[in-house]
């Protein structure tokens, strides 16, 4: 036995080479960085591949991809995945497509589209001989990121033994990770957005070298959603390529078909002519269900088809958030997941293949779960919600009975779109039949829904965006015969998601208003039209009476002549001018006028344009400008009278014009001082009047007398405004109102004094008494010293009384 030898490989690897499988892995090893080299036997059999590709084949006889002109490479990937016969549209569309022509691929869904542009894909670049160094090849954009996720999985699976690079360019994922490794894929499998992304900021992408552009779900891509998107990419792509469009409802628009520069298209429809438009596998049902039942209807069908995998459709993002996070506090007896475009993109990827994978369970989904992702096994789609056509019901019911297994969809519409759908859908060759809802199968769930709500803020909140985006999403639809957002019963919703009341819809009533403020103005524009026209008839109308009225005065039969004849009310020049405004403000016509065309206008019928006009206290209309105003003073009048004459060449005296400003100042100052000397008197005159009457009120006498002598006073008061003191006669009299506080002898001499007063002439006034201010400390001597004055008095009147009954005695 010979002694082994060890080898250093590459790395400081020591390899033992005693035997022919050492051998055989140290060769891997040192040949693993190697750039692989087309061998002569892949030169032959790549010339063979293009003598058969030129010859025409019949569709008939193929019945495995072994009769069709694929390469080795790629058959046995077929093979390995377990793909060996094609489908109709795969045999039918694969003559074309790979003898290089342009394809538009149409057929009923699960009917294998995928493979249909995936072979003549490798198949080309293998041809072609391309490698890494040769960048992109080849580039397929679908509208969805799960489907963009799909063909790549099934490329890596069909060519696993081709040496091309493939990377899957989608949003939510790491732009700068993709930047970096976009130069070195010869295939990207992309969404439109995320590729326009590249094509702007990227600058080791490259498209120049690109051999072949495919559109799965190509209606979907050419829409107005991705028009813009759509445009700016095709214009970034070489014209020297091959185009292929596959879609279960494919467009057939020379618009959208021009856009793409399609060169001598193939439009391979397999089913265009059979007598339905889904899988004859596959069973539909529809159901006409209110509003606030589907919450009721949808728990009862979960409940009731438990062992079964389940997808259901809702209308928005919102929805199907809510109903998943109901479900699972209700403690649904199946799995509940959702799939809705507002998800974090590692959170949809997963909760995609999680369905994949599972046996039975509930996925509700929006949309982006209808076009063209494969979920095995799927045994009902329910549409909770009315698709928005019959193409996106296509769609939705193409989830199930795919690859010629069996499946279910049932559809649930309301009483208001029943009619319009279903003339769609029979129109289009959809066999549905109409099924009735059991009700003793039907679980009323709305008590449990509302106590859920009420213990948790966080899903009432959630229900009221669900509540708030579905309104919306049915006032956004275009089809208006099927999607009437006013024949909702919003309120018996509102209650079916366990809410207290319908939430307030802004969008809603702004439209609402909007539609109202049209309505009027229709009507201003249909009276104003029909009182133009009735204007006419009413002018020659009156102008015949005119020449009736002549011819019988000139006859001389009339007893009773009219001074005043019938004139049109409205139809003199100032308002004239003011009808002249309306068009240029933009009133009553449709034609937009700026703002200088309405002022030359305007200029032209001698229309003074913001003229402010100043009126003074009697109503007259005076001049602004103090330019034009005559001047006041006298300096300034004698300076107007001599201005002629004094400058006959013009030009204006500085030094007298000072002097004239002056003047006009001081008179100014004047006038205004006398001005709020004025505002004042008028104002302490309402106040006095304003006092008078809540002093009347309180004590209630009003009498004419003192009303005229308050008169008086008010105005002895006005011109003793300026240093006199206020008269006070008008006062009440002190004594009747605080009582008589001294004796009375002070009171006669009181008497005596103001007669003497009043004999003399002169004005008695009166001051009222000031109130003592008293220390509460000092009040009880107070009171003791006014005690022993009384006591004192009393001792007093006593001793007289005595002293007289002495006398008399």
């Amino acid at each position: 036995m010979s002694a082994a030898t060890s080898r250093a490989a590459p790395g400081g690897i020591k390899v033992d080479l005693s035997g022919k499988k050492a051998k055989k892995i140290l060769a891997q090893k040192w040949n693993k960085k190697k750039r692989p080299k087309k061998t002569v036997l892949e030169g032959q059999e790549i010339s063979q591949l293009e003598i058969k590709v030129k010859r025409k084949l019949d569709a008939q006889s193929v019945q495995t991809f072994l009769d069709l002109p694929i390469s080795r490479l790629t058959t046995k990937g077929l093979k390995d995945s377990g793909f060996t016969r094609p489908t109709a549209i795969q045999t039918q569309s694969l003559l074309y497509s790979l003898g290089g022509q342009d394809v538009l691929g149409a057929s009923k869904t699960g009917s294998g589209k995928t493979l249909a542009f995936l072979i003549p894909l490798i198949e080309k670049l293998y041809r072609l001989k391309w490698t890494k160094m040769d960048g992109l090849g080849a580039l397929v954009i679908t509208p969805t990121r799960e489907l963009a996720y799909q063909i790549f999985e099934q490329l890596r699976d069909v060519g696993r033994h081709h040496d091309f690079s493939a990377g899957l360019v989608i949003g939510g994922k790491d732009l700068h990770f993709e930047s970096r490794r976009m130069g070195e894929c010869n295939i990207v499998i992309c969404t439109p957005g995320r590729l326009l992304q590249h094509m702007d900021e990227n600058p080791q992408f490259d498209a120049s070298t690109m051999k072949m552009l495919v559109l799965d779900e190509a209606d979907r891509c050419l829409e107005m959603g991705f028009a813009d998107q759509m445009n700016a990419i095709v214009n970034n792509l070489p014209l020297d390529r091959q185009t292929l469009l596959f879609s279960a409802t494919q467009t057939r628009s020379i618009k959208d078909l021009a856009r793409l520069s399609l060169q001598n298209p193939v439009f391979v429809s397999v089913h265009e002519h059979s007598a339905k438009a889904t899988p004859d596998q596959l069973q539909e049902y529809y159901i006409v269900c209110d509003l606030a039942q589907k919450m009721s209807m949808l728990w009862s069908f979960v409940k009731n088809n438990a062992r079964k995998k389940i997808l259901v459709f809702v209308q928005c993002c919102k929805q199907a958030k809510y109903f998943t996070e109901l479900f699972r506090r209700l403690r649904s007896p199946t799995q509940i997941t959702a799939l809705y475009g507002t998800l974090n993109q590692l959170r949809r990827m997963a909760i995609y293949k999680e369905f994949c994978e599972a046996e039975r369970g509930v996925l509700i989904a929006t949309d982006i779960a209808a076009r063209g992702l494969d979920f095995p096994t799927v045994d009902w789609v329910l549409q909770l919600d009315c698709p928005e056509d019959w193409k996106i019901y296509n769609h939705r019911v193409g989830r199930t009975a795919r690859n010629a297994a069996t499946g279910s969809a049932l559809l649930v519409l309301m009483p208001s779109e029943e009619e319009s759908m279903m003339k769609q859908l029979r129109a289009h060759k959809f066999t549905i039949v109409r099924e009735e809802v059991n009700p003793h199968k039907l679980l009323n769930i709305q008590r449990k829904i509302q106590a859920n709500l009420a213990s948790d803020t966080e899903l009432k909140e959630t229900a009221k965006r669900a509540f708030q985006h579905y309104i919306k999403s049915i006032y956004l639809m275009k089809d208006k015969t099927v999607f009437d957002v006013f024949a909702l019963d919003v309120d018996a919703f509102a209650v079916s998601l366990g809410l207290a009341a319908a939430p307030r819809i802004p969008f809603l009533e702004k439209h609402m208003r909007i539609q109202a403020a049209k309505r009027r103005k229709e009507k201003l524009q249909e009276t104003q039209t029909e009182e133009s026209v009735d204007n006419i008839p009413q002018s020659k109308e009156k102008d015949k009476m005119r020449l009736m009225d002549s011819s019988e005065d000139e006859d001389g039969e009339d007893v009773i002549t009219m001074k005043r004849k019938d004139h049109a009310i409205g139809n003199n020049d100032s308002e004239d001018d003011g009808h002249d405004l309306l068009p240029l403000l933009g009133r009553g016509s449709s034609k937009v006028v700026t703002k200088a065309a309405a002022v030359k206008k305007a200029l032209k019928k001698n229309i003074q344009l913001n003229q402010k006009v100043k009126f003074d206290d009697d109503g007259g209309a005076h001049e602004d400008d103090p330019a034009i105003q005559p001047k006041a003073s006298k300096e300034g009048q004698l300076y107007e009278g001599n201005e002629s004459s004094e400058k006959p060449g013009g030009g204006i005296d500085i030094e007298k014009a000072k002097m004239v400003l002056k003047a006009e100042d001081a008179f100014d100052r004047k006038t205004e001082r006398a001005r709020i000397k004025e505002v004042h008197k008028e104002k302490k005159r309402k106040e006095k009047e304003l006092k008078n009457k809540r002093r009347k009120e309180q004590e209630g006498e009003a009498g004419e007398d003192q009303d005229s002598e308050e008169e008086d006073e008010d105005v002895e008061d006005e011109e003793e405004e300026d240093g006199k003191e206020p008269n006070l006669d008008w006062l009440p009299d002190p004594d009747e109102i605080y009582g008589k506080k001294k004796s009375e002898s002070s009171d006669s001499e009181g008497e005596e004094d103001s007669s003497s007063e009043d004999e003399s002439g002169s004005k008695r006034k009166w001051k009222p008494p000031k109130k003592p201010k008293t220390d509460p400390s000092k009040r009880a001597r107070v009171d003791w010293e006014e005690s022993s004055d009384d006591e004192d008095l009393e001792q007093l009147h006593d001793n007289e009384a005595l002293a007289l009954q002495l006398l008399g005695n």
